[in-house]
């Protein structure tokens, strides 16, 4: 994954939508180092995106379809310093490794929305394992959706 971060685009958020947010449950080890010093966390929606999670591997999978009816719930992230930014990202990357893509996206808040990087999973890391979250939203990841037969 590129580390480098476009210096002509202004834009110093993240869009956390798994084990990046600061309100994550997950009680995986990155995550308290990750969200330290934060300095706002706003929750927003991300359009184009759908979210799974697999209970073997504690983690979501955040996947970009490009149709506006997906939306995934994130965590708007800021840091206090262009230079912490940075380093969390630096970090970011590294978590996150060659199997996933930052990618620059608009999230909607209320009144209005922001441009913030996203961490998108690749698609072909999914398989019948993946179970998606209807909600889009990874603290209901493990609310069971009952279907109802028509």
């Amino acid at each position: 994954m590129t580390t480098d971060i476009n210096e002509n685009i202004r834009c110093e958020l993240l869009a956390a939508y798994g084990t990046l947010r600061d309100d994550d449950d997950s009680d995986l080890p990155w995550t308290r180092d990750f969200i330290k010093n934060i300095e706002s966390a706003v929750t927003g929606k991300v359009l184009g995106f759908q979210l799974f999670f697999n209970p073997s591997f504690k983690y979501g999978l955040g996947i970009f379809t490009g149709d506006s009816n997906d939306a995934m719930v994130v965590r708007l992230l800021s840091w206090p310093s262009k230079e912490q930014f940075h380093q969390k990202i630096r970090l970011a990357d590294d978590l996150e490794g060659n199997d996933y893509e930052r990618k620059l996206v608009e999230v909607l808040i209320e009144g209005g929305s922001k441009s913030a990087y996203i961490y998108a999973a690749k698609p072909a890391l999914l398989n019948e394992s993946w179970e998606k979250i209807p909600s889009g939203d990874w603290l209901q990841r493990n609310i069971k959706y009952e279907t109802v037969p028509l």
